[in-house]
């Protein structure tokens, strides 16, 4: 495997911890709870995140800080029920993190009964605004065949259109859940003809 593809695939997984997405504020305006919860102090982010919610019922980054909160029961108690309550606000708003978030907790049945139909359908709807983590994800589930049609014959062949066959480079994440680089590089070169 050519160090641009391992590099892509650590790439990929770096973005996925990366956090929840930081809000679109006014021109100079410090994003305090973004910034709270960078450093450490959470319950700072949470009361921050909670304020910026009461003046702006639509400010979905704020949401799905709160959700994470709730998630790690830092800031807050720890409350999944309450967390994928806050995601689902978020996503509503069309925030690509929650809905990330939220094809996770399905997928693996965390804070919401599994159910891989939910988890395809909101990893699909983050990736359709280029989350790296739904992206990978979907590979994932392509390579597992786990509810999504994995045709990298019709990737190779161009019959896929650009951001469809980002499909194939999620697919490559599989050397991160446990196939060998060797296969997995072989999978990747199979399905994109021996490159992106």
């Amino acid at each position: 495997m050519s160090r641009l593809r391992a590099s892509a695939a650590l790439v990929t997984v770096a973005i996925m911890v990366a956090g929840p997405a930081r809000a679109v504020l006014a021109p100079g305006q410090p994003d305090l709870a973004y910034g709270a919860y960078q450093r450490g102090y959470y319950r700072t982010a949470f009361d921050e995140a909670m304020k910026r919610v009461q003046a702006d019922p639509h400010d979905a980054p704020a949401m799905t800080l709160i959700a994470e909160l709730f998630a790690d029961g830092v800031g807050a108690p720890q409350n999944l029920a309450e967390a994928m309550h806050w995601y689902k606000l978020a996503a509503e708003q069309g925030d690509k993190n929650a809905e990330y978030e939220l094809g996770a907790a399905f997928l693996i049945g965390k804070g919401e009964k599994k159910d891989v139909a939910a988890a395809l359908s909101w990893f699909q709807k983050a990736a359709a605004q280029d989350h790296a983590g739904a992206w990978f994800n979907l590979g994932v589930m392509a390579l597992e065949g786990n509810g999504v049609a994995s045709d990298f014959a019709q990737i190779r062949n161009g019959k896929i259109d650009r951001v469809e066959g980002r499909l194939c480079l999620g697919s490559c994440g599989q050397v991160y859940t446990g196939y060998s680089i060797a296969g997995a590089a072989g999978r990747f070169a199979e399905g994109c003809g021996g490159g992106v």
